[in-house]
């Protein structure tokens, strides 16, 4: 939200304000047990989404087709409610990875040809 509302600044945007919403959809992947543990672990993950889509992390992780499934769902809601209008997504990494590969009909598996540096805007036409 932090991240959200600094961006929305920018904008002329800020919470409270009708165009200003959150999406409970975008959350952040879940690592499963992976989840507040060493960054190398997200490798793992990585390495388990390129050869299934339907892999997750032990312990409840989300596999890259759950959040692809949120993400479609999101850009469906979004283009009802705002067709035609630029919007500003802000999310985590890998779930914006994979909502790009998904927008683009790209193959999930190598959502991370998508990945962002922090704070990195992008423009995403789909």
């Amino acid at each position: 939200m932090e991240t959200a509302t600094l961006a929305g600044a920018a904008v002329g945007v800020a919470p409270g304000d009708d165009r200003f919403s959150t999406e409970p959809d975008l959350r952040e992947r879940d690592f499963g047990e992976y989840e507040l543990k060493s960054h190398d672990l997200y490798e793992q993950v990585w390495a388990g989404d390129a050869q299934s889509t339907a892999w997750a992390a032990p312990g409840g992780g989300e596999s890259v087709a759950d959040v692809s499934r949120r993400a479609a769902a999101v850009f469906a809601r979004l283009e009802t409610r705002h067709k035609g209008r630029n919007i500003l997504l802000v999310a985590h990494g890998d779930t914006l990875s994979i909502a790009t590969a998904t927008a683009l009909g790209a193959g999930l598996g190598d959502h991370r040809s998508f990945a962002q540096e922090t704070g990195e805007l992008r423009r995403l036409v789909a």
